[in-house]
């Protein structure tokens, strides 16, 4: 059966700093390979600011400690045999602030 991408995480906006985790839902047989892109360039597995978790129905991107340059279009691929498919999501990191509370009078 050729992929489908049965779900995937819709638009995140995450704080700098924070841990983000993209998660994407495949189903077919064979069960397809998935490849990770940001911003249509392939997500080089050796980097250690990236963790990506390969199980038979699920693919996971996990970037540890998001900075601004992090933001972005990421793209889930899963290909078998039969055919190649993706689906995208937009990362949009906000600048850590300090406390934007008022001293009170």
């Amino acid at each position: 059966k050729p992929p489908k991408i049965s779900s995937m995480t819709s638009n995140v906006t995450r704080q700098e700093g924070k841990r983000v985790r993209l998660v994407c839902k495949v189903q077919g047989e064979p069960p397809p390979k998935v490849t990770w892109f940001k911003d249509k360039r392939s997500i080089n597995r050796n980097v250690t600011k990236y963790a990506q978790v390969h199980l038979k129905k699920r693919s996971e991107l996990i970037i540890h400690s998001v900075i601004p340059s992090d933001a972005g279009e990421y793209e889930c691929r899963a290909k078998n045999k039969y055919a190649k498919i993706s689906n995208s999501t937009q990362l949009r990191v906000t600048a850590k602030h300090s406390s934007t509370k008022q001293p009170s009078k």
